[in-house]
């Protein structure tokens, strides 16, 4: 009788440890990383001959399988993080590398500054977006001073996407741009 259950017991402690020993598998992805590429290609309106491509890796995040794509064209970094089930692009930024925000000219002074309004550094981001101010809702444009570079950040929301820009002040030049969804 002793014999039996302790034989029932290790079966059955066997079978438990079986089962939390097996990790679930990761399901697959749907997209290809060619295809991720691509998507990324799509949205920054560029050819695979015109960028440099830095990384493109898949990843958790937030427990989202994505590919993460990064690649350069001209000094303009992009980043996309790409779901890897759906191809919905679940962040992308861009950067301006080696930006040089007023020149000297020949005599050693600074080149004039044209300035712009807060208004118009909205304008600028809602246009670069494809949206207009019906289109947003929660907007923040705050003059701020970066690395010695007046600037505008410029945030909005579309639904669950959050818009940030860095503008120059006195250019009106997109010196930063991301867009993400906010968990």
């Amino acid at each position: 009788m002793i014999k039996m259950n302790l034989t029932a017991i290790i079966a059955t402690m066997t079978i438990a440890a079986s089962a939390m020993a097996v990790p679930a598998a990761a399901a697959p992805a749907q997209i290809t990383e060619a295809q991720a590429k691509e998507i990324a290609l799509n949205d920054a309106g560029l050819k695979e001959a015109e960028v440099t491509f830095v990384r493109s890796n898949i990843d958790y995040d937030d427990g989202v399988m994505e590919y993460e794509v990064e690649f350069f064209s001209g000094n303009t970094e992009y980043d996309y993080d790409i779901d890897a089930t759906t191809g919905a692009i679940r962040a992308r930024d861009f950067d301006c590398e080696f930006y040089a925000p007023t020149a000297a000219n020949a005599t050693g002074t600074a080149a004039p500054a044209v300035g712009i309004t807060r208004d118009q550094a909205l304008e600028i981001a809602l246009k670069h977006a494809g949206l207009s101010k019906a289109d947003v809702t929660h907007t923040h444009v705050h003059q701020v001073f970066d690395d010695g570079l007046e600037q505008f950040d410029v945030k909005f929301y579309v639904g669950m996407t959050e818009y940030n820009y860095d503008i120059d002040a006195n250019t009106g030049m997109i010196i930063d741009f991301d867009a993400e969804i906010d968990d």
